[in-house]
């Protein structure tokens, strides 16, 4: 759930998500009242990239949806159980 909420309520990016819970692990989720974005780091793709480097882009993008997915997963069968 702190997953869904950073990426659609908070806007951070799937980068800026996994930076801001990395710095949280063993620590218990916080709920925010009035959540406030923070500014995160954008990738940026200047048009001349070259197609191997969009590429690698979408796989890093493509990666990072899957272990989101798995975590959203995880967290449906485990709510399930109890």
């Amino acid at each position: 759930m702190e997953i869904k909420r950073l990426l659609h309520q908070e806007r951070f990016t799937i980068a800026g998500a996994k930076k801001r819970l990395s710095g949280r692990r063993g620590a218990k989720p916080r709920v925010h009242l009035e959540a406030k974005p923070e500014p995160t780091s954008v990738q940026k793709v200047e048009p001349s990239a070259e197609p191997e480097d969009l590429q690698e882009l979408l796989n890093e993008v493509e990666s990072g949806l899957r272990g989101i997915l798995s975590i959203l997963e995880e967290t449906d069968r485990q709510l399930g159980k109890q």
